[in-house]
């Protein structure tokens, strides 16, 4: 059985016309929203870092694992797409992981410098964000 779902981009134009639906963060798993959370990370880590790349393989595993254990749960693809599709629109929700990560790592995440040498750590320490970065 071959699972296909529509991408993320196509809903979000779908959602932006009133033609399909988009479910808020605050009705997403926590565990998808910490996913997201960590590619964001990642994804900013690429485009900000020297030396850093996305390991898309990495990201596309955690993503699938988190949609087994949802369908598990009871939800369709079409709502965990959804979900995706509100995560990426409404960008709210990501503050307080903002928030967490630079208080954890005591940095201005604004502060490039600071920001790429705690990615570095990250990495090296294969921490859930460092697993997604080669």
């Amino acid at each position: 059985m071959q699972l296909r779902t529509v991408g993320v981009g196509v809903l979000s134009a779908l959602v932006m016309s009133g033609c399909a639906p988009m479910i808020s963060p605050n009705d997403t798993p926590i565990a998808l929203r910490n996913v997201f959370a960590d590619s964001v990370f990642a994804f900013e880590a690429e485009a900000t870092c020297s030396g850093f790349s996305v390991n898309e393989e990495a990201v596309d595993e955690r993503f699938e694992d988190v949609l087994v254990e949802m369908i598990e749960a009871g939800y369709s693809s079409v709502q965990f797409e959804a979900m995706l599709v509100g995560l990426d629109v409404e960008t709210d929700w990501f503050f307080p992981y903002l928030i967490a990560f630079e208080r954890k790592h005591d940095i201005d995440a604004e502060n490039d410098a600071q920001f790429c040498n705690v990615m570095a750590r990250e990495r090296r320490e294969r921490s859930s964000i460092g697993r997604l970065l080669n």
